[in-house]
């Protein structure tokens, strides 16, 4: 059992820390890690599951594993792109 969560803590800081990185880094200028850090898990928190029920709604299937790795690599990416395309 403690092997398992020693596995699923990456997988959790992955998914509850990464995708909202760089939107915390487009939306608030401050210089803080922690702040930005905690805006991050804010924004994934929030980010993550709204962009795993839109596929989920239009196409009437619920949230299944493609849903649920695609939306966190699309909350990242979508991120990536606006802090590239308009800055700090």
């Amino acid at each position: 059992m403690l092997f398992d969560l020693i596995r699923a803590l990456p997988v959790a800081i992955l998914v509850g820390v990464v995708p909202g990185w760089f939107w915390s880094r487009l939306l608030v200028a401050s210089a803080d890690r922690a702040e930005r850090f905690a805006y991050s898990v804010g924004l994934s928190l929030a980010l993550v599951p709204a962009v795993s029920l839109i596929p989920a709604r239009l196409f009437g299937t619920g949230v299944t594993l493609a849903v649920a790795i695609a939306s966190p690599l699309l909350v990242f990416f979508l991120g990536l792109a606006a802090y590239l395309r308009f800055g700090p």
